[in-house]
């Protein structure tokens, strides 16, 4: 949760085990990272199981961007280095040529 909101561990434990109120702009962070309306923060009505799914929901889609970011990271260099041999074998082939 603290990675997702950009805050600390501990900032996280002071409002969980200290009851601190967070600032407006943190209690729209903590919202959008459980996938709720920042007034069902405030709700005895929230169901803790809905705002776990929403936050693995949420979780999941950042984990599967990053995987798809760094595959595609990963092709891009493998072909510049194929693409780098390519070019060397021709330089190669013209100078014995």
């Amino acid at each position: 949760m603290a990675e997702k909101v950009g805050t600390s561990t501990q900032y996280i434990g002071t409002l969980e085990i200290k009851g601190k109120f967070p600032s407006s702009e943190m209690v729209h962070k903590l919202a959008a990272a459980l996938g709720v309306d920042p007034t069902e923060l405030f709700s005895r009505d929230i169901h803790p199981d809905i705002a776990i799914k929403n936050f693995q929901k949420a979780v999941t889609e950042d984990l599967g961007e990053e995987l798809n970011r760094m595959v595609a990271g990963f092709f891009a260099d493998k072909m510049r280095k194929l693409d780098d041999e390519i070019e060397k074998t021709d330089k190669r082939v013209c100078s014995n040529g």
